[in-house]
């Protein structure tokens, strides 16, 4: 028997991608860029900005990161907390995250019921699998309790 593709993981990401377009959150994401321009700081977009700083400028300024720092990570400094939490204020001022998530949701609903089928097919599969996985542990797991 082969196996069978997960429907899960496409949709999910075509939901993802598409919401991210929606004009709704483009326009969310245009006003939090507003935002953080009024609070000086120049990214371009709210979900790759925490990750552009790191990548960047974070990076650059440690390229040569100390045993301790690699074990136990670079503290941040003053300004990127201040940049983190105008980034916080700026998502909330903008709506951002609310509107992307409510974007995201209703076009989650539509394509779960536009994949009905191949989703409970898909559920049954990993019930199927669970229940074959607890009877072939059952003898372990009840082996391994009697040690306990």
């Amino acid at each position: 028997m082969g196996k069978a593709a997960n429907p899960v993981s496409p949709l999910e990401t075509r939901a993802w991608k598409t919401s991210r377009n929606d004009r709704a959150v483009q326009s969310a994401a245009a006003e939090w860029k507003r935002c953080m321009a009024r609070r000086g700081h120049d990214y371009k977009d709210p979900v790759n900005a925490p990750y552009s700083y790191w990548t960047s400028q974070r990076m650059a300024a440690h390229p040569n990161p100390t045993k301790e720092q690699r074990k136990h990570g670079i503290p941040p400094t003053d300004a990127e907390r201040q940049a983190a939490l105008d980034d916080i204020g700026c998502k909330n001022e903008s709506g951002f995250v609310r509107i992307w998530l409510a974007a995201e949701l209703a076009l989650q609903r539509r394509l779960v019921a536009e994949n009905r089928v191949p989703l409970e097919e898909h559920r049954k599969r990993l019930d199927r699998m669970l229940r074959n996985a607890t009877e072939a542990l059952g003898p372990i797991a009840a082996t391994s309790s009697a040690r306990g």
